[in-house]
Order: structure tokens, then sequence, then C-alpha cells
């Protein structure tokens, strides 16, 4: 996929567009935009006309120069296997981004990193430090690595199409009112990511085992209500 963020602070010493603008809605939000959209800006007529349609408030003297000084870049999901090899006498291994390299949008790249650094340190623990035994146990890690992948896509999504959706905040409220009245029993799949350690393969089936009784519950709720109304009404 790719992505543009654009800044309306100084440019890095690189170029890099690092900042973002918060779009002023009700609802604030940040403004992702296709790669497709910039991509297609090629003129100076373009350029302007595009940010004088989104960003009427924003002064920007040297756009146009700024625009072409900064190429559009690509944030982009890295899927590959085996991450290791034999090479030689050697064996080579890969982990962290070089194996595993996510979007943004869960915060989670780096320390997916470290916890490669404590699992590989498990194996090699296993396996009586054989290093190519220990890097054929890691590939087990993909099972995590792959679901944090999904979530940080499937976050992009919800930051871009539903912090504006009244019913999107209202399960968002419920699910925070649950996570008060059960604490430690009822756990939000953003907290379990970014603040437990619980691995990502298994915070999918929590929340989904967790939502499943919610649900329940609620149904049981309203048929309860239901009687107790209809008895009230009969007596």
């Amino acid at each position: 996929m790719g992505l543009d963020r654009l800044t309306f602070q100084p440019y890095s010493a690189d170029g890099a567009h690092s900042a973002v603008r918060a779009k002023l809605q009700a609802q604030p939000g940040v403004d992702f935009w296709p790669h497709e959209t910039f991509a297609q800006l090629r003129t100076k007529g373009d350029i302007e006309d595009c940010f004088a349609e989104h960003y009427q408030d924003a002064h920007l003297p040297t756009l146009t120069a700024d625009f072409r000084a900064n190429p559009v870049g690509h944030l982009v999901t890295m899927r590959c296997a085996p991450w290791h090899a034999r090479v030689g006498d050697s064996t080579v291994g890969l982990i962290g981004d070089a194996a595993h390299a996510i979007v943004p949008f869960y915060g989670r790249g780096a320390n997916c990193g470290f916890e490669d650094c404590v699992e590989l340190d498990r194996c090699l623990d296993e396996t009586g430090d054989d290093f190519p035994a220990a890097l054929a146990r890691f590939e087990r890690r993909r099972t995590d690595t792959d679901v944090i992948a999904r979530l940080a896509l499937d976050n992009f999504v919800e930051m871009r199409d539903k912090v504006g959706s009244k019913t999107f905040l209202a399960g968002k409220r419920l699910e925070h009112a649950l996570e008060r009245a059960l604490p430690g029993r009822y756990v939000s799949r953003y907290e379990l990511v970014s603040f437990s350690t619980t691995p990502y393969s298994q915070v999918e089936r929590r929340v989904a085992r967790q939502r499943g009784l919610a649900a329940a519950a609620g149904v049981g709720a309203a048929a309860l209500a239901a009687l107790l109304v209809r008895r009230l009404r009969s007596g």
C-alpha cells in the first residue's frame, strides 16, 4: 500500500514527511491520502488546486517547490519465507523488519523487533544454543507477526474510515465501560496489543471470546428485562 502523510512544519534533514495534519471536523482525525492521489498531481496548478480544496486554512508560500522536492513515499508490509537459510557452512537468519516489516498504525514495529530478540533467545535456550536449530524453531513466531501485520492494516482502515461514525464510537464507549466494570477480565484489543505481553495470535481469540460472551450476556439481559416487563403488565 502507499500512504502520504504531509507536514506543514519544516522538513527533516532527509526530506521525509513525518507529521500529520488534524482534520477540522466534529470528530478529529488524520488525513490519510491514497498514494495515487498525490501521484496524479503533476503540474503547479494540480498541486495548488488540491491544497486549496482540502487545506484552505494552510499558508504554504513554497508549496509547489516543497511538494516536488519531497517525492511520495510508500509504507509496506513485509511477508517472506523462510526466515533462515543455509549458505555454505553458515546459517543466516532474518529477524525484525527484515523478516516482517509492518505499517505503523499500531505503533508496534520496534516492539516486534524486541520481541523477536526475546523469542530467539528462548529458542536458543530450548536448543542448547544450536543456532541453526534455534532459527528453525524461531519460524513459529510467524503466527504472531502475521496477525500484527493484519491488525496494523485494520487499524489504518479504522482511523481512516470509522472514527467519524457514531455507531463505531458508541461501540468504543461500551467497550471502555466493560473494561471498567470487569477489570482484567474484559480487555480491549488495543490494550492487549499495546500494553500486555499476550501473543498477538492469542489476542484475536481472546477478543472474539470476550465479545461473544458480552453479546450473549446482552441478549440474556434483554430477554430477562422483557420477561419482567411482561410479568409486571400481566400482574
